[in-house]
């Protein structure tokens, strides 16, 4: 497996919460990129736009947005990413969930998960951070796959040229509900007055983190972007685009756009930007999938067809035992003691009714076209043998009879 090659560039400030007596100016959002591993022969530092090849297990960044005040809330995001710090740096374990999708999907949700008890352990030992939290994004390029995890509405968003900018992840919001249920638009999202409500986010006491994941293919030229919402909180989706394309191959000038721009519109938050672009690698061709594209729709097709054959297997065998059942209950029913006999109908004849008296004897038989009285079943049985006989005899032309 080749290793890409990315340039790097991360920035966090507290923007338009500076507050110079408060720590960290106020500042309570908090990052992360681990550029190489333990063992990679390299340290995880990097020089802002200097392409780097990645070592085999890739790299890792995180940007998380803490709430509380000035006094808890960067002390969330704090632990939040010290978390994720602490996570990766188990080189066996990281290891150990690198290969599939699957895997490394599932290691960075623990991650999260992770993040969030010790939020909340901190924050029960230290009354003054009680109510603190944070939210947090984790992204993981490996091979040629992004696999990223979330809790909260920092985002993650990824450019490509011949598609332009789209956001990869989806915020767990107040607003992003609303959206959901088409009760308003994307537009009227972006300046609705309860746009700062997250629904998910680590801290939260009421519940356990709940966090989401997914994993897709990049390509040379691809830009990942992850950021705070004081970023995309005043720019729109096509004004960092836009910024995003002009700013071409050089990834530290994009930053400090995207800086300007949301300063000149009058930020109001901390503003936290990672941005990893892609310089080696597959060439994305829309005309035809790649093989990494191939392999990761095959997986989601695969899977697909899985589950639906397993809820068509499910639903035949509740079919045999529904219809089972039906037909032991039928059969219970029929109530026929040991006396009782029943004459099965043929071509010719059939049985109307069959009373049966209860004293170990059958009452009568009805015969369309004939009526008699029996007593036993020896009697029975002479008398169906010899209707038998009758129909017979009756049915047969006496023309055929007497050729024979």
């Amino acid at each position: 497996m080749e290793n890409l090659k990315v340039k790097f560039v991360a920035f966090t400030d507290a923007a338009g919460k500076v507050n110079e007596a408060a720590p960290r100016r106020g500042n309570e959002d908090n990052m992360f990129v681990k550029v190489r591993f333990a063992g990679d022969n390299s340290d995880c530092s990097f020089v802002p736009g200097q392409e780097m090849e990645l070592g085999k297990l890739g790299c890792v960044m995180a940007v998380a947005d803490g709430m509380g005040g000035m006094n808890a809330g960067e002390v969330a995001s704090e632990i939040a990413i010290n978390t994720v710090r602490e996570a990766f740096s188990d080189i066996q374990e990281v290891s150990r969930h690198s290969s599939t999708a699957r895997l490394r999907e599932s290691f960075l949700s623990n991650v999260i998960v992770g993040a969030d008890k010790a939020v909340k352990l901190y924050s029960s030992q230290n009354p003054e951070c009680q109510g603190m939290g944070s939210t947090i994004i984790v992204a993981w390029i490996y091979g040629t796959e992004l696999t990223i995890s979330w809790c909260g509405d920092s985002r993650a968003y990824l450019y490509r040229e011949s598609e332009g900018l789209r956001q990869i992840s989806k915020d767990h919001s107040y607003v992003q509900s609303l959206v959901d249920e088409g009760k308003i638009t994307e537009d009227e999202a972006f300046s609705h007055p309860y746009n700062n409500i997250v629904t998910r986010s680590l801290g939260d006491t009421s519940c356990k983190a709940r966090p989401d994941a997914r994993t897709l293919p990049v390509y040379r030229d691809d830009i990942i972007m992850l950021n705070s919402d004081g970023l995309n909180g005043v720019l729109k989706d096509d004004v960092m685009e836009s910024i995003i394309r002009d700013a071409g191959d050089n990834i530290v000038l994009c930053r400090e756009k995207l800086w300007y721009a949301a300063e000149s519109l009058g930020w109001y938050d901390n503003v936290t930007v990672v941005l990893a672009r892609i310089t080696g690698g597959l060439q994305y061709d829309c005309r035809q999938l790649s093989a990494a594209d191939t392999g990761y729709y095959i997986f989601r097709v695969k899977k697909s067809i899985f589950f639906m054959m397993a809820a068509s297997i499910f639903l035949i065998v509740a079919a045999v035992i529904a219809y089972s059942l039906l037909n032991v209950r039928s059969d219970e029913d029929i109530d026929c003691s040991e006396d009782t006999v029943i004459v099965n109908p043929d071509s010719t004849m059939t049985v109307e009714s069959v009373q049966n008296t209860g004293n170990g004897s059958v009452d009568q038989i009805d015969i369309p076209g004939q009526h008699k009285e029996i007593g036993t079943d020896s009697e029975l049985k002479l008398q169906k043998a010899s209707a038998e006989q009758q129909i017979v005899k009756d049915t047969i032309p006496q023309e055929s009879i007497k050729m024979n």
